[in-house]
């Protein structure tokens, strides 16, 4: 079945259910022939939704959390401190995934899945508060959180993927996210504890990896692991596609210099491309020698 399960239920363990959790991870990294192997030797298939969180292998390695500390008294055998061993057990107490990446000081109730991106939430009218940060999720909600201790004080759902990049444009108090799914949110963040999802666009084919607004607000622009970047521009008050411009393969990352110009990475080039508007208007070879060699990702 294609249906989700919901985040509470516990997984049995299964030779059948590990190898969806292996088919997930394939098809997520885009290994689509070793994904197709694996199905036609295993005779299990895999359908999009049906384990209860993304990343569900990412997940359980996460779950493995080494000691970065000397030995102490009352450890582990392999020189695990007796702190690291109870929080070890916690997290395996737990029925839904996470992804350990430190210890939460005095923020409760974040995320029940793996915390995918981050940034500044606006600020109120007449707050001077600089402790609330939005925080996006596997889970598929975004939060408003308060990092001065008072946890979370919104929580926002409805988004029909993962969510893996947030950014705030905070002159106007409006957010983008960019999905799993391939899709843009706009958010509005007038009021920081009731925020709400205004509008959505079908910006890529695959995962839609980061998005950015420009510095006034009026365009913003997400890339994705489809090969292409997408440039949007306001128009009769809301937004709407300019162009999708494609490349020879995933684009990573981006970033705005002026209100129209632009800045792309690609995987496998050695370039970054340059763009004003939909025009590429300058390439940068990233190789001090001037010479073609990929060995990096931006």
């Amino acid at each position: 079945s294609g249906v989700p399960m919901p985040l509470s239920r516990k997984l049995e363990l299964s030779p059948q259910v590990a190898t969806k959790v292996v088919l997930q991870w394939l098809q997520e990294h885009e290994y689509i022939e070793a994904a197709g192997t694996l199905a036609a030797e295993s005779g299990v298939q895999y359908m999009d939704g049906e384990l209860p969180v993304a990343g569900m292998l990412d997940t359980a390695m996460g779950m493995y959390v080494p000691s970065m500390l000397a030995p102490a008294e009352g450890g582990g055998q392999n020189g695990e401190s007796k702190e690291d061993l109870e929080m070890v057990q916690r997290l395996m107490g737990l029925e839904s995934g996470i992804c350990v990446t430190g210890v939460e000081a005095g923020v409760p109730g974040l995320h029940k899945t793996n915390i995918t991106c981050v940034d500044w939430a606006p600020l109120e009218e007449d707050s001077s508060d600089t402790s609330l940060v939005l925080t996006g999720s596997v889970d598929r909600t975004l939060r408003v959180v308060n990092m001065g201790g008072d946890g979370v004080v919104a929580e926002l759902e409805g988004f029909t993927s993962p969510l893996l990049s947030v950014s705030v444009h905070h002159p106007s108090k409006r957010g983008l996210v960019a999905c799993m799914g391939g899709e843009v949110v706009l958010v509005d963040l007038t009021s920081i504890t009731t925020p709400k999802i205004v509008e959505q666009w079908k910006a890529h084919t695959k995962m839609a990896q980061a998005v950015s607004w420009n510095p006034q607000g009026t365009r913003f622009v997400t890339v994705s692991k489809d090969a292409s970047a997408s440039l949007f521009a306001a128009k009769d008050g809301s937004f709407e596609l300019v162009r999708n411009l494609p490349f020879l393969n995933e684009v990573t990352c981006m970033a705005w210099i002026s209100e129209t110009e632009w800045v792309v990475a690609v995987r496998e080039d050695n370039n970054l491309h340059y763009f004003d508007e939909t025009t590429e208007v300058a390439k940068t070879n990233m190789n001090a020698t001037g010479d073609s060699h990929v060995s990096f990702a931006v």
